[in-house]
């Protein structure tokens, strides 16, 4: 009698299951732990150059704190199956107010990519997109460049803003000279 031959059915984590993992104490209590496509991540440790870059990016973004707009590095609920942590997000003007807001109710998603550049731009950047999300910014800091995606291009940059006198990203009234925002970081070797 021949054997039949059953390719094993691969089980993505929801949410829910992510969640009660966690309740359940299955992670290190500083563990940077994200649900990406249905699977867990652990994320590595920023280093100084990402680190610099998130709080230069928070100094520009500071008047949307007061309107409780800005997110840094929190939760947000994209699908069922995903729930990253970006480093900075914008929740859009009339969003309504979620302790976890939803993909269409951000305006902007920016990652700081440095090690983790390939993984943000394959796996985060689709899943926010597909998800709602109106723009995302990946800061490659290998490249030393912003990559711009709204949501209307798809998987598409529409700009490449690299450091020059001259290069300006706009959001919302926010004006990040490129030149600032990348100029003199700290190196990672220095740490």
């Amino acid at each position: 009698m021949a054997l039949a031959h059953a390719t094993p059915a691969e089980r993505l984590l929801t949410r829910k299951d992510y969640m009660a993992l966690y309740n359940a104490g299955h992670f290190a209590p500083d563990a940077r732990i994200e649900l990406v496509g249905g699977r867990l991540y652990e994320m590595p440790s920023m280093n100084s150059p990402h680190s610099e870059v998130v709080q230069r990016l928070m100094r520009y973004f500071l008047p949307l704190l007061a309107d409780q707009r800005l997110l840094v590095q929190l939760p947000v609920v994209i699908s069922d199956f995903d729930e990253p942590e970006p480093d900075l997000a914008v929740r859009a003007k009339f969003a309504p107010h979620r302790s976890k807001p939803q993909g269409q109710d951000l305006a902007l998603v920016i990652e700081v990519s440095d090690s983790t550049y390939g993984f943000d731009r394959n796996r985060k950047l689709p899943a926010y997109l597909n998800g709602g999300v109106a723009e995302v910014w990946l800061v490659n800091l290998p490249r030393m460049r912003v990559e711009r995606y709204p949501r209307a291009t798809a998987h598409v940059p529409e700009i490449l803003y690299t450091p020059n006198p001259s290069a300006t990203l706009e959001f919302e009234g926010v004006r990040i000279a490129v030149d600032e925002l990348l100029g003199n970081l700290p190196r990672a070797e220095d740490e």
